[in-house]
């Protein structure tokens, strides 16, 4: 990518991520973004498809930062049991952290091509590898994960009023006893 290039992709990304700090991400379009900017739209539009993908920028270090926590977590010598325990933690602390990103991510374009990125991909593998003993390892974390969609995550915190912890709790219920190794208390 040429100098200029990375420097309107870095604007870009920092301006957007204000204007959603203060308008809120479902309040700011891309005309907006392109507007406030004094850039026209196509040059937006090289960078980011769409506003789903805009997002799915935005949270890049993030979900970086969220796999450095689970090659850690995973690393342990903790049950996996455990693992699931602290990685679960984790993700609904980055879902809370990050809903309007996460959810504009889920609306656009970019939720069909979500599943084909490489952090989803490393994802799906931190899961999975928690359950590789079980014969249904691949339709148990696919069920993890549908579980953990954006929609999912507000349904249960702002409908049925679940706090994280609760929610974490019931997941565990749910995909701990899944688990090969599960330490007895």
């Amino acid at each position: 990518m040429r100098q200029d290039a990375k420097e309107n992709y870095i604007m870009i990304k920092q301006h957007a991520a204000k204007l959603f700090a203060t308008h809120g991400v479902e309040h700011v379009s891309m005309q907006q973004i392109a507007k406030s900017l004094n850039i026209g739209p196509g040059t937006l539009y090289r960078h980011f498809a769409d506003k789903g993908v805009l997002c799915f920028h935005l949270l890049e270090d993030d979900f970086n930062q969220l796999f450095d926590d689970f090659d850690d977590i995973l690393a342990t010598e903790q049950s996996n049991y455990d693992k699931l325990d602290k990685m679960l933690n984790a993700l609904l602390k980055f879902k809370y952290d990050n809903e309007a990103l996460h959810l504009c991510i889920e609306q656009h374009e970019m939720k069909y091509l979500f599943k084909a990125t490489s952090h989803y991909k490393k994802l799906y593998q931190s899961f999975e590898v928690l359950f590789k003993e079980h014969p249904n390892a691949v339709f148990i974390t696919d069920m993890l994960l549908n579980a953990l969609t954006t929609r999912s995550f507000q349904h249960q915190i702002y409908y049925r009023k679940n706090s994280l912890i609760h929610f974490k709790d019931n997941l565990l219920k749910l995909y701990g006893p899944l688990t090969k190794n599960i330490m007895k208390g």
